[in-house]
């Protein structure tokens, strides 16, 4: 019962805030030690991620998430540091094109820069992003990225994307708690 009211407490928030984008269902349920992992998890933790990913697609019909392989992890990790180059070098049309169609829907460019440079300081004046467990369905994919920001401590972001027309586009970005330096 008490997970069902924090569901709704995070449903109200997100609800108020709407920089929080999509997929937040997902991630509350994906929540926890799920993402404390980094890139050298062990065959055990794998396969609690596939148990765990498998439950949620039951949930929001999609395909479970698992490891990505190799190619996509770098197709992934392009689009991330692509749009993370934009932000740097200020050139949020650049960095816009690297959002869904969905993310355009709800955010005009101007709305889109306010939101990264206001409620993401880090992400919006990134030095470096380092990148942990990425997961994905061949349609949707999650990737939890440490990123040194000009004036702050690291901070973990899990970056949701989705598929678009053969190309992966950033989806949403949230804030995520992280454990030392696991990511």
């Amino acid at each position: 019962m008490c997970g069902h009211r924090f569901h709704q407490a995070a449903t109200e928030t997100v609800k108020k805030h709407t920089s929080l984008w999509l997929f937040v269902s997902l991630l509350l349920g994906l929540a926890g030690s799920f993402w404390a992992w980094d890139r050298s998890f062990d065959t055990a933790s794998v396969n609690e991620i596939e148990a765990e990913g498998a439950s949620q697609a039951d949930k929001r019909s999609s395909p479970p998430l698992h490891p990505s392989q190799d190619p996509v992890r770098a197709e992934l990790i392009t689009v991330i540091e692509s749009q993370l180059a934009a932000f740097r070098e200020k050139d949020f049309t650049k960095a816009y094109s690297h959002a869904t169609s969905g993310i355009k829907a709800r955010f005009r460019l101007e709305a889109f820069e306010l939101m990264v440079t206001s409620q993401y300081p880090s992400i919006a004046h990134s030095k470096t992003a380092v990148f942990g467990i990425i997961l994905d369905n061949g349609d949707e994919a999650v990737a939890n990225v440490r990123i040194d920001g000009e004036s702050s401590e690291p901070t973990g972001y899990r970056y949701l994307l989705k598929r678009e027309k053969s190309a992966w586009k950033i989806q949403g970005v949230i804030r995520a708690i992280t454990q030392g330096n696991t990511i």
